[in-house]
């Protein structure tokens, strides 16, 4: 992986035509070479059969904050052989929550974990460091032993992600570093910027806000999370993320286009999309236009994280040719499907 960290070194460093030419012409052959060696099995035990592939389990989500908490149901529910020894109360919850929102705290009541429900189908880390299943806890010190070759994940265009994290009560913002609320939203930026690429390679752990919510003491206790971690994001880091999430995750979704990303989950591994699944009140459809007004980052980008995204839109669109996966496809495959549930 040196040669391709070098080329991303080089290609934040320089800014000339040619030199961005030079680039261009660099990554593709870089994930053309990446995309073969997928295919060829030596990063992911994901194995083609036909149109369709296998879950390697035990699935790792990493849920990044702000991505749509609902993704756990289509996990826990509706991917085929996984989690289909749910007891009954955990299964009707899931279905009748009113938000995803609610479905940990739901489990807590009900005395019960998604590890204990869907043993042997998602990963059980409550004794590697305290992790859990879906929480927002930095991956690097788990990633080759635990993620690789097992990761899901949905990614967000990372201003957006950004801004809806500032109008959750300063989400993964370090209350108990800084001990006081971000100054403003630029402040909040600086600090948060970057969260995607920190949870990709630290190893903080965080059950749900970080510290943000400091009136709540049990989240105090959380400390600083990777998201929220002050530290300066690397280049190294960076090249580190684009590698991980090309190597290691058998499912990439985007937020922006979530109907399109539920009907190519179920074209990749089974299954039948759900109305659950779609319109997600925490999901953007591709022609829903209530989006952040960036205006108020006065020019600031996460370029950090803007990169990581990039290569994620890559892989999904990679994924969309290579299972045949078109809007008008998932008509017929899964909207109409779920819309007659």
């Amino acid at each position: 992986m040196s040669k391709y960290l070098s080329l991303i070194l080089y290609c934040l460093a320089v800014h000339t035509v040619h030199a961005a030419d030079d680039c261009d012409d660099g990554v593709e052959s870089m994930r053309t070479e990446l995309l073969q060696r997928k295919t060829e099995g030596q990063f992911s035990k994901t194995v083609s059969t036909g149109l369709r592939s296998e879950i390697n389990k035990p699935i790792y989500w990493l849920h990044i904050p702000k991505c749509n908490t609902g993704f756990a149901r289509s996990i826990l529910l509706f991917l085929p052989n996984v989690c289909s020894q749910l007891s009954p109360a955990v299964r009707d919850m899931l279905f009748d929550a009113e938000s995803a929102d609610v479905i940990f705290w739901q489990l807590e009541l009900l005395n019960t974990s998604c590890e204990d429900e869907c043993q042997g189908d998602v990963w059980d880390l409550r004794s590697v460091g305290g992790y859990t299943f879906g929480d927002h806890s930095g991956i690097g010190s788990i990633y080759s032993q635990y993620v690789k070759g097992h990761g899901m994940t949905i990614l967000r265009q990372p201003e957006q992600r950004l801004l809806s994290a500032w109008n959750d009560y300063y989400h993964s913002w370090p209350f108990i570093f800084f001990q006081r609320d971000p100054k403003d939203v630029a402040e909040f930026a600086s600090v948060v910027g970057g969260c995607v690429t920190k949870m990709m390679t630290r190893t903080q752990i965080s059950y749900g806000h970080g510290t943000s919510k400091h009136d709540d003491p049990e989240k105090m206790k959380e400390g600083v999370s990777a998201c929220g971690d002050p530290n300066t994001v690397t280049t190294e880091e960076v090249g580190q993320a684009v590698s991980q999430l090309r190597e290691g995750f058998m499912f990439v979704g985007i937020l922006e286009e979530y109907d399109l990303s539920m009907c190519l989950l179920h074209a990749m591994f089974g299954g039948q999309c759900n109305s659950l699944e779609l319109g997600n009140s925490r999901s953007l459809s591709s022609s829903n236009s209530s989006l952040y007004d960036t205006s108020v980052l006065d020019g600031w980008v996460d370029i950090n994280d803007g990169i990581v995204y990039a290569e994620g839109r890559r892989i999904f669109e990679q994924n969309l040719k290579l299972y045949g996966v078109t809007e008008d496809s998932c008509v017929e495959s899964c909207y109409k499907a779920a819309a007659s549930e």
